[in-house]
């Protein structure tokens, strides 16, 4: 299925060139995912969420992600949670520019289980677009 992630805090993004003259682009943040566990085993979904500035080419990224709060209300019954896999591809937003989005794959389990948020970081090394702009999916 796959849910969007519409909420980031705390994103922060570093900028710089390469010695040949690529850009270098270091991001982290922190994506709200609310997601709720339906039961003993298991529940797992994709999350994806936009990050960085626009590129013009996106060379290659390394991305990670990992559980930064999650809660379980009542008594624990195989309470759990996971971050099983995180990965990226280019998301198109124009004729020749795109966005780093980040999939992230996340477990929880037990019925009164909680995975609030999850943290991530890339690495991204390419060529930035001369057509940067902000907006409510430019997260770092």
């Amino acid at each position: 299925m796959g849910i969007t992630v519409r909420t980031v805090t705390n994103g922060q993004r570093l900028v710089t060139k390469t010695g040949d003259g690529r850009d270098l682009v270091v991001m982290s943040g922190t994506a709200h995912a609310n997601f709720k566990g339906i039961g003993g085993s298991f529940e797992r979904d994709d999350f994806y969420v936009n990050i960085g500035p626009v590129w013009r080419q996106i060379d290659d990224v390394a991305s990670m992600a990992a559980l930064a709060a999650w809660f379980n209300k009542g008594n624990a019954v195989n309470a759990g949670a996971a971050v099983d896999r995180c990965g990226w591809q280019g998301e198109a937003v124009g004729e020749l520019d795109e966005r780093i989005r980040l999939t992230v794959k996340l477990a929880v389990s037990d019925s009164d289980g909680w995975l609030y948020r999850f943290s991530y970081t890339a690495t991204a090394i390419g060529i930035l677009s001369p057509n940067q702009f902000g907006g409510p999916t430019d997260f770092s």
